[in-house]
């Protein structure tokens, strides 16, 4: 891949990112959880992620399908995490995206 068509997708996964990071966040608040006891909860399921590192890839939308899976289970949030993030989505009015 060239380096042009890795900015062209980087550019067009922002908003998904975005979206994620949103959810998360707002999740966190809802549910009462700060990022240490995030850290803490991921490291009761054997995943030693600090609290530090946890808030680099919130900020950044970094998150790996596997720790967003494990996140959402942890915040018990199965049912309506997906619906969720897809309307913060829609929210941000991205081309392309409306269902």
């Amino acid at each position: 891949m060239n380096q042009d068509t890795s900015v062209l997708n980087r550019q067009s996964l922002q908003p998904y990112r975005n979206s994620i990071t949103r959810y998360l966040r707002s999740a966190l608040k809802l549910k009462g959880y700060t990022y240490l006891d995030l850290s803490t909860a991921l490291a009761k399921k054997g995943v030693d992620i600090k609290e530090e590192n946890l808030r680099n890839k919130f900020s950044r939308g970094t998150i790996a399908g596997d720790l967003l899976l494990l996140i959402i289970q942890i915040l018990d949030d199965q049912d309506s995490a997906v619906k969720t993030m897809l309307n913060i989505l829609d929210d941000q009015s991205v081309p392309g995206t409306k269902r």
